[in-house]
């Protein structure tokens, strides 16, 4: 028996590749990613109702703002400063039990993760998001996560 694409018996084994299964399964995966990818950019939710914070002598509060800017204490921080000032908080005798990062709701879960990995990194095992709340007068209440 003789390989090849001439015109021989129909026996005959064909050295074409057959390409439909390929196709369809990178068309499946294009419609998964289609689906998939707008789901990546969730906002933060916001807290349907206040939880208690903890004692302020206990935690740390830091915020993000929708400039992707992170705040401690009136100071803007950039991510290796912060990193610095978490673990000298960290190593301090009176160590700070918990971090609360309270982020504007307009930045998405994605830009918040950074911050999150940075609190990891330093050593904090506890981590609170939080999030403000709008009231009737206006006036805005934080809500832990």
């Amino acid at each position: 028996m003789a390989f090849g694409a001439g015109g021989g018996s129909p026996d005959e084994v064909k050295g074409d590749i057959n390409v439909t299964p390929l196709v369809d399964v990178c068309l499946v995966l294009l419609i998964i990613f289609m689906v998939v990818t707008p789901m990546l950019d969730h906002h933060l939710p916001e807290a349907p109702e206040p939880l208690t914070l903890p004692k302020q002598e206990d935690r740390i509060q830091l915020e993000m703002r929708e400039d992707l800017s992170v705040w401690f204490e009136k100071s803007s921080f950039t991510p290796a400063a912060l990193l610095v000032k978490l673990k000298e908080l960290k190593s301090q005798p009176k160590s700070v039990k918990q971090v609360v990062l309270v982020a504007d709701s307009r930045l998405t879960y994605r830009e918040v993760r950074g911050v999150m990995e940075l609190v990891r990194t330093a050593g904090f095992s506890g981590l609170c998001l939080a999030a403000t709340k709008e009231k009737a007068q206006g006036s805005k209440a934080l809500a832990a996560r």
